[in-house]
């Protein structure tokens, strides 16, 4: 019956704790015999950018990239590397490690470093460097279920008044959802309305304080205040009062000349 990769490599790290030099040898070799070189990718579907990683004495840390909240996800290649057991007495012992089992590892040890049954929005990629459409939409599924559960949990703290309970993780779950909450606070531009001095969206057409209109144009947009009537400019009747000047001085002319007959 053949032995799986992952039964192979955990005898063999048994037998470098259990100090077996002979046994972990040959175990090595047999690892070493069929080590897949190829490369591994993460896909990340959130805009959290986590890392430098450095767990691991054999390879340089490691950057799992956040997606451009233009993208669906962001892709991160991890490579294979090879790792030198320390034996003692000055020998080592070289085994691959594939890059498939560095990047499970990642996964595995940062989607649940936040919590029971936390999930970070990240995995490993099944075939090739492009997720499939299933894969993808299988993490979004996990990732809002695990949100989901942040926010009840916020919720709760903010109804017992321990907001100092509420973490960035909770908010971000939160944003998430778009949802408006006491505990999630508003994180849009903010102006001084010069009326009462009252934080508004710098955005507002009115103040939510004292009603002052901040902008007239847009809140004639959204029928907030009737739109004005354009009227002529003060240039613009004069001009037009210039113009009429001669057409009354003939009429007065001919009205004095009728008087004279």
């Amino acid at each position: 019956m053949a032995i799986s990769i992952d039964e192979l490599r955990a005898k063999f790290h048994k037998a470098v704790r259990d100090g077996n030099i002979l046994a972990a040898e040959e175990l090595a070799k047999q690892l070493n015999s069929q080590p897949s070189h190829e490369d591994a990718f993460i896909c990340n579907i959130t805009e959290k950018t986590w890392g430098p990683i450095n767990m691991w004495h054999y390879m340089a840390p490691v950057v799992i990239h956040g997606k451009k909240p233009s993208d669906g996800y962001s892709i991160t290649r991890i490579t294979p590397h090879t790792d030198h057991i320390d034996l003692g007495e000055g020998k080592t012992l070289p085994v691959f490690i594939p890059a498939r089992e560095t990047a499970e590892d990642i996964c595995r040890i940062f989607n649940n470093d936040i919590g029971e049954h936390s999930y970070s929005g990240f995995f490993v990629i099944e075939n090739g460097e492009t997720p499939t459409e299933h894969e993808v939409e299988s993490a979004r599924g996990k990732l809002e279920e695990f949100y989901k559960r942040l926010v009840n949990v916020a919720d709760q703290e903010w109804d017992r008044g321990l907001k100092v309970n509420i973490s960035d993780l909770h908010r971000s779950a939160g944003r998430y959802f778009k949802l408006n909450k006491p505990w999630l606070p508003d994180l849009r531009l903010k102006k001084e309305c010069p009326v009462c001095a009252e934080s508004i969206p710098a955005s507002a057409a009115r103040c939510k304080g004292c009603g002052a209109i901040l902008d007239q144009e847009l809140a004639a947009k959204y029928g907030l205040v009737k739109p004005k009537i354009q009227s002529q400019s003060a240039g613009s009747l004069l001009q037009a009062e210039l113009e009429s000047e001669p057409v009354l001085a003939g009429k007065q002319e001919v009205a004095r000349g009728k008087q004279h007959r």
